[in-house]
């Protein structure tokens, strides 16, 4: 159990009397024994084929790093696992298992977390590849545009769910379209062809790890009504590294709606870089980007509150933290995944005292990789071999167009709508090259004294000013 803080409970060889011990682990290993041990057996019986156990421990750990804090009213994850022998030992696949808790939920949550909206039952509706036959590539990308049910007034999803069919499905992400695509229903390959010039904009996704995911009592991700959303892009990536043929794929997600609006609409901010190059055989490689004060200052006019982070890196990822900063200050971070495990993600949510932003604040997305093992360098790439490093944020209220702030260039962070970016001419590869700045130019801006280079910049189409901030790397570690 990577990075588990584990509790462990065992009957005794008198099949009577039980004990609770406090364990850790930093690997897919046997657990260690805590050196503070802090938790309490209360009670423990079997009664049929059910074993009923309740322990106690305190909710902040308060120093001891082999234990993890209990957030207040921050839904975490718990893994669990179950074996018929007296010693620890594998419980292999068939015992074990997981699922979202809020632990310690604030008075009011039980209301807040009804299932259905008051006044009227969820609407269900499922987007999915039209039986896909996989291809036998080792990597393989696969987009179909799907319209989303029809609706005159606009309507909030609740809560969505995976719809898995093939285990050669790495991962999929759900890409919202600004205008109807050319084609609906017919799925096209989409790694060398691009997807349509408008459905780019990060909706929601999937990788191995996240089930059910229901939106916050305030806020939901809206579509329909004039002028709302009404076409997706739905992207599977699929690894195939036995080139196993036959395989028919109509995975998706379950989407459960209602025209019962919250008070807010929720948008979704992209962090991160594209910049990446990992050294090989490297122990530990850092990527830090920030989303500078200029972008936030820009676009937010109004404290905003972050709900979540869905971290996404390959195989060489080991951790991701985004930490936000205000004037000069580090305040606690928006959420972070000190153990990443690429086969065990799920959306990250943001604890309680750590969700408000505000304009001028700066967000420091961190991807921390390990290189062992390659023998050259790995790049950013959709490939699984490749890597990647991306927090994809949930916030309310939506703010048109404050969609994409992550590095694109070394250096170089761009903070406008995802549209604006890949409609620059000669798409992204053009953006890069207008914004190149040599390190010279960033020195000369003050970078070299910890100062911060800015330089506005258009393009030739129109003169649209991106507005994009060239800032160093060198943030502060966190503390």
């Amino acid at each position: 159990m990577l990075g588990g803080d584990l509790m462990v409970a065992q009957r005794q060889a008198d099949g009577i009397t039980w004990r609770a011990a406090d364990y850790f682990s930093t690997g897919f290993q046997r657990p260690t024994l805590d050196t503070m041990q802090n938790v309490t057996l209360l009670s423990a019986a079997v009664v049929g084929n059910a074993t009923y156990v309740e322990l106690q421990r305190p909710l902040d750990p308060c120093g001891d790093e082999q234990d993890r804090p209990v957030l207040y009213d921050t839904m975490q994850t718990v893994v669990f696992a179950h074996g018929r022998t007296a010693s620890l030992s594998y419980h292999g696949p068939e015992n074990r298992g997981s699922l979202q808790l809020r632990l310690n939920p604030a008075p009011s949550r039980a209301a807040a977390q009804a299932a259905t909206p008051s006044g009227g039952a969820l609407e269900v509706y499922d987007l999915r590849m039209p039986n896909f036959t996989v291809p036998t590539d080792e990597t393989s990308y696969q987009c179909v545009n799907l319209e989303l049910p029809y609706a005159l007034s606009k309507q909030h999803i609740y809560k969505w769910a995976p719809l898995i069919t093939s285990p050669l499905l790495h991962h999929y992400v759900i890409y919202a379209c600004n205008r109807p695509p050319a084609s609906v229903g017919v799925a096209y390959e989409c790694l060398y062809n691009a997807k349509p010039m408008g459905c780019m904009r990060f909706w929601m996704g999937w990788a191995p790890g996240i089930g059910e995911t229901f939106a916050p009592e305030e806020a939901a991700l809206p579509f329909g009504g004039a002028g709302g959303l009404r076409y997706v892009t739905l992207e599977m990536h699929y690894s195939n590294y036995e080139g196993i043929s036959g395989q028919v794929d109509s995975s998706g997600v379950r989407l459960s709606y209602s025209s019962v609006l919250k008070k807010y609409d929720m948008a979704v901010l992209e962090l991160g870089s594209e910049a990446i190059a990992i050294p090989p055989g490297s122990s530990w490689s850092t990527k830090a980007v920030p989303c500078p004060s200029e972008c936030t200052s820009r676009w937010l006019t109004q404290p905003t509150t972050v709900v979540g982070s869905f971290y996404h890196m390959h195989a060489l990822g080991r951790s991701m933290i985004t930490r936000h900063v205000r004037a000069g200050v580090e305040l606690p971070p928006l959420g972070q995944r000190d153990y990443f495990d690429f086969n065990f993600q799920s959306q990250v949510e943001v604890p309680f005292n750590a969700r408000t932003l505000l304009p001028g604040d700066t967000l420091v997305t961190q991807c921390n990789y390990s290189g062992a093992g390659r023998s050259s360098t790995t790049m950013y790439g959709p490939s699984s071999l490749d890597e990647m490093c991306y927090n994809f944020m949930y916030y309310y209220p939506a703010v048109k167009d404050f969609e994409k702030c992550t590095e694109v260039y070394p250096n170089v962070v761009t903070c406008s709508s995802v549209e604006t970016y890949w409609s620059t001419p000669e798409g992204p590869a053009g953006f890069r090259k207008a914004l190149t700045v040599s390190t010279h130019a960033l020195r000369g801006q003050g970078q070299g004294s910890g100062g911060r280079g800015r330089r506005r910049m258009k393009t030739a189409a129109g003169g649209r000013d991106h507005r994009s901030t060239l800032v160093p790397h060198a943030v502060p570690p966190y503390n």
